[in-house]
């Protein structure tokens, strides 16, 4: 079932509200089985609410306005939607009676403007909304779903996951699919894409999709296969003389998941033939995540040693519940006399390689660890900018010193430009580097 959202308001055009409905109605459908093909912002003008409308239904299958349901004058959705489908607002008793009890559990009394949002259309059903006054209405029309949601994001969200999902379920309008993500960390997008050009030429004949997800230092690649939809003929797809019923997905198509669900895990398994030791998950781990369950299987703790990242790193692996299994702690040791003094190293290394080098941050990473009596220790020190960099030694420039069982293993990379960005490649790039020697695959340097 194909679906765009319509959001209407000059809040979101004029940038003084940020849509957060369109993203998670994309998340809600796509964990659903329903494909959100396109996303239309309008303006609060009735022309243009109403050209939207007509263009959207004739490209899709179900049509959601988010937005205009409110009780003032340029809240425009409910009477232009209501007056297209054919219908009259009438004042539903029902509703009325649930504003004025919705306002006196809060000490209030129910003004005219209020009790407005009672007047809703005859054609529709409705969709209950137990968190505001704005009711959640759906038309079907010419075989198109026609659904106005209030733009509040929670009640938006609301009424989407109680409500119209479900609807839909029940009509068999869902159409079966499966989803599977894997989390790439160490390689850039072009890279993973280079080595996986004979598994997309052989899977997207299969049916799969790949998406390319990128994030600073990390890619997500989902897959993606939806059931056969051959039998919906191009016909279906919306057109005036459509009679008032919608496509639904025939019963043999929901007993193939199985199938479906091997032919992905398949599809994932080669993905992570092709990409050894750079694909530490699935289904959106993070990163500090699966390095905190190695290290509490294998009863280790670590400890931080940062400069340039300012304890960035360190924040990253104690949002993770459970950390202090293994996270003794971590040190911002930003100036030179400090990465001394509390970390060990010598002042003659410091002076002959400086402090951003690989020297120095695997002295900081071997004195972290064996002053505070830990399994193993990170330290990053590096040129984050703006300023401060040099010809031998540029902004963008950090250095990497992982200390465990293993050894002491030191990594140099440049990281390019914008000091937040830098700092977050930083992050990504030193828990890359941990990950490997954690699961005995070091990378080796160049």
């Amino acid at each position: 079932m194909k679906a765009i959202l319509v959001v209407v308001g000059d809040e979101i055009l004029l940038g003084q509200v940020v849509d957060t409905n369109a993203a998670y109605l994309g998340q809600a459908f796509a964990a659903a089985g329903l494909e959100l093909v396109a996303k239309w912002t309008v303006r609060d003008r009735e022309e243009e609410i109403l050209e939207a409308l007509n263009l959207a239904i004739s490209k899709a299958d179900l049509v959601i306005f988010s937005g205009g349901l409110g009780p003032t004058s340029d809240d425009l959705t409910k009477p232009l939607l209501t007056k297209a489908m054919g219908g009259h607002l009438i004042r539903n008793q029902e509703t009325e009676q649930a504003i004025r009890a919705w306002f006196k559990a809060r000490g209030r009394e129910a003004g005219s403007m209020n009790l407005a949002q009672a007047d809703l259309p005859d054609n529709c059903t409705l969709l209950h909304n137990p968190l505001g006054t704005a009711q959640g209405m759906l038309w079907l029309h010419n075989g198109v779903y026609i659904a106005a949601l209030p733009g509040v994001p929670y009640e938006f969200k609301h009424l989407i996951d109680e409500e119209l999902i479900p609807y839909l379920k029940a009509q068999g309008l869902v159409q079966p699919m499966v989803h599977h993500t894997l989390m790439v960390a160490g390689l850039v997008e072009s890279s993973i894409a280079r080595k996986l050009v004979l598994w997309e030429a052989k899977w997207r004949a299969e049916g799969i999709r790949l998406a390319y997800l990128p994030r600073p230092g990390l890619v997500r690649l989902r897959l993606s296969l939806y059931a056969d939809s051959d039998h919906r003929s191009s016909s279906l797809l919306v057109h005036p003389e459509r009679v008032d019923t919608a496509p639904r997905f025939p019963k043999g198509i929901q007993s193939d998941l199985a199938g479906m669900r091997d032919r992905v895990e398949l599809a994932a398994q080669e993905i992570k033939d092709c990409l050894e030791g750079y694909v530490y998950g699935e289904n959106e781990l993070s990163l500090e995540e699966c390095i905190g369950l190695i290290l509490r299987k294998k009863s280790q703790r670590i400890f931080f040693a940062e400069s340039c990242t300012g304890g960035a790193l360190s924040a990253r692996f104690v949002r993770v519940a459970g950390a202090s299994d293994y996270v003794l702690g971590g040190m911002v040791a930003y100036a030179n006399d400090l990465k001394v003094s509390a970390l060990g190293v010598s002042e003659q290394l410091i002076t002959r390689y400086g402090a951003v080098s690989t020297e120095v941050v695997g002295g900081m990473a071997q004195g972290a660890a064996l002053r505070y009596q830990t399994d193993y220790a990170v330290a990053i020190t590096g040129i984050a900018g703006p300023s401060g960099g040099s010809l031998d030694k540029p902004v963008g420039l950090v250095c990497f010193g992982i200390h465990g069982p293993e050894g002491t293993f030191t990594y140099r990379r440049s990281l390019g430009e914008g000091r937040e960005l830098i700092i977050e490649r930083a992050v990504m790039t030193a828990m890359f580097l941990f990950w490997r020697v954690l699961i005995g695959q070091p990378v080796a340097e160049p």
